[in-house]
């Protein structure tokens, strides 16, 4: 496959997995503005870029915020950037399958979840979408 072919398929990749989270929030009920979440900035891997994907929505009465993480580092690797990161100190973390993922990791820290999805973006790197989100009840998020 030539590069032209693969950074297009990569390009239509990342669009599948905005309109599949923009839909799965609206699907939920996601319309109205969440208050500001008090959690801690996400972690990122050096050298990833970030972009906004939903910086302050309501998902199942939580407020929520999700960015879109792509780096040059396979999805193996940023996996492990998490591992190290969030296993030193308890709760740990949790990995999991998630369909159409490569890997998925999770942890929970004081009243905020933090998730993980991360999956090749054809090109050896990484896309990921990484998701902030509170306790109901537990709080806003912090405004971006």
């Amino acid at each position: 496959m030539d590069t032209s072919m693969q950074s297009e398929r990569s390009s239509q990749r990342r669009r599948s997995a905005r309109c599949h989270a923009w839909a799965l929030a609206f699907v939920a009920g996601a319309a109205g503005a969440a208050s500001p979440l008090p959690c801690p900035e996400f972690p990122t891997p050096e050298g990833g870029s970030l972009k906004w994907v939903a910086p302050n929505i309501v998902f199942n009465g939580a407020p929520l915020q999700v960015k879109e993480l792509t780096t040059r580092d396979a999805p193996k690797h940023v996996i492990a950037y998490y591992r190290r990161k969030w296993g030193a100190d308890k709760p740990y973390y949790h990995e999991y399958q998630l369909e159409g993922w490569d890997a998925a990791i999770a942890t929970l820290r004081k009243d905020c979840f933090y998730t993980v999805q991360a999956k090749s973006d054809g090109n050896g790197g990484t896309y990921a979408l990484l998701g902030i989100s509170a306790r109901p009840g537990g709080g806003p998020l912090k405004t971006p």
